[in-house]
């Protein structure tokens, strides 16, 4: 019984997951979603309807993660202090960088898994850190289980609607579109750190053999593409609209003030293994609802690999 309610209490989280605007924007599946995640952390997730439902000083002074609508975003004049990180559903498509915009409510509410799952691991660490191993340990299994359910969610909402309309595609390509003369001490951690859970990783530093490469395999490969933030916008713009593209990463330093772009290596290995980690978490859930269990499990298996690469990073 007391390991049961320790199990309980260790659901709830030391950050503050606060949605705002966001409900009515969500699909069935989306809800669905948040109604589990709601579920497995005690109360650590609060919704409100409009801005003005909420008063940031009548609350604890835990840490808050936001998601919120553009509009709502629009709105805020002071961001309070303990808001460490937001999240918007953003319906200008022209703003979408799936990393702190999103467009759909389902990619916004997967975010917000990814959030709940880091902040029980770094819990966990502390834990371990403090010498509570069985604290961490339950910290751990919280961890687990916020991919573990989103899958049967998804399981069950494709099998009761019959659909068939997924990616199906697990030929996964990470390329690199650098400089001529770029360094490659950094290509070469990203190749070590990811080459085993992608099919392939490639290194171009020529955009037009790039672009050629990438639009001679349409649709049979996707690719999560970095590319030199020193190469313009318009160059960007055509690798985004390739449909294989799943995601650019704009990295390098540069003097432009472009907040999309990631300036280190080791942002860039985190943001790479929350992308990679997200896809191969629905490619796994979708071949699941195809009956393809071996596939599915080769999927599932690469996202739970890619959760060891954060010790690595």
């Amino acid at each position: 019984m007391i390991e049961i309610l320790s199990f309980f209490l260790a659901s709830e989280l030391t950050t503050l997951f606060i949605l705002i605007d966001i409900s009515s924007h969500l699909n069935q599946l989306a809800s669905a979603m948040l109604d589990t995640l709601r579920s497995l952390t005690k109360n650590s997730i609060s919704i409100f309807e409009n801005s003005s439902a909420i008063d940031f000083d009548e609350l604890s002074k835990k840490p808050i993660v936001l998601f919120v609508s553009s509009e709502v975003v629009a709105t805020m004049t002071n961001k309070p202090e303990q808001i460490k990180s937001v999240f918007i559903l953003d319906s200008d498509v022209t703003k979408i960088d799936q990393r702190e915009r999103f467009a759909t409510g389902e990619d916004l509410i997967c975010q917000l898994a990814d959030e709940i799952y880091r902040c029980y691991i770094k819990e966990a660490s502390e834990y371990l850190t403090l010498g509570d191993s069985s604290m961490a340990e339950i910290k751990t299994k919280h961890a687990d289980r916020i991919h573990n359910e989103l899958k049967k969610v998804h399981e069950k909402y494709f099998v009761s609607n019959n659909t068939s309309q997924f990616s199906v595609c697990t030929v996964t390509t990470l390329v690199w579109l650098k400089l001529k003369f770029q360094d490659n001490i950094e290509v070469q951690k990203v190749e070590e750190l990811f080459s085993k859970v992608v099919s392939s990783f490639l290194v171009f530093d020529n955009h037009l053999d790039c672009h050629k490469y990438l639009l001679e395999n349409e649709p049979a490969i996707v690719t999560f593409l970095i590319i030199d933030n020193e190469y313009e916008d318009s160059i960007v713009t055509g690798f985004q609209q390739l449909s294989n593209v799943k995601v650019v990463y704009r990295y390098g330093q540069s003097l432009s003030k472009n907040e999309a772009t990631i300036k280190n290596c080791h942002d860039l290995c985190f943001r790479l293994t929350y992308d990679l980690m997200n896809y191969y978490n629905k490619l796994g859930s979708d071949w699941g609802v195809k009956q393809d269990a071996k596939t599915a499990k080769d999927m599932f298996m690469k996202a739970h690999e890619l959760c060891n690469i954060f010790d690595k990073i």
